[in-house]
């Protein structure tokens, strides 16, 4: 029945395959054996010609909504306990807590985050993925460089 499948904030690539397993047993249920329906998701996105800013708003943006991400964390091998930590940490403010526990791991699987040449390659990877479409969300830190960035310099590579 569906026309496409949206992966919100999550790009991990464990649920990725998970989601793909998942959505061809729908189809073959359904005899629609051959078909695919296109895949699509929603990561954070912190892009800035400062990699560090960049980074840290999509660190800073997945402590936000790290607690409901269950199924992939699970999937990452990435506790409860510590996705709860997270949380708190972000309800408190602590984003030290969060710059130094949302790490490499947790990026990819939530965000795109850097310069626009890293953005570039982490969608490159993306498409790898088979990812059909892409919507960046929440860009920043600063939204107009962001998209002025997005724009100019990441949007083109793709044309």
């Amino acid at each position: 029945m569906a026309d496409e499948l949206h992966l919100p904030n999550c790009v991990a690539p464990e649920f990725v395959a998970l989601a793909k397993e998942q959505v061809a047993k729908g189809i073959r249920k359904a005899g629609r054996n051959g078909q695919m329906i296109p895949l699509a998701s929603s990561p954070q996105c912190g892009l800035s010609r400062d990699r560090q800013a960049a980074v840290r708003h999509a660190q800073e943006r997945i402590g936000g909504f790290i607690e409901w991400m269950e199924v992939p964390c699970k999937l990452m091998g990435i506790e409860k306990d510590e996705r709860a930590r997270l949380s708190e940490a972000k309800g408190r403010g602590d984003l030290d807590t969060l710059y130094r526990n949302v790490t490499g791991r947790y990026l990819q699987a939530f965000a795109v985050a850097g310069t626009p040449h890293d953005v570039i390659e982490q969608l490159e990877r993306l498409a790898d993925l088979g990812f059909d479409h892409i919507t960046l969300n929440e860009p920043g830190p600063n939204l107009d460089e962001a998209l002025e960035l997005l724009g100019k310099e990441v949007l083109p590579h793709f044309q």
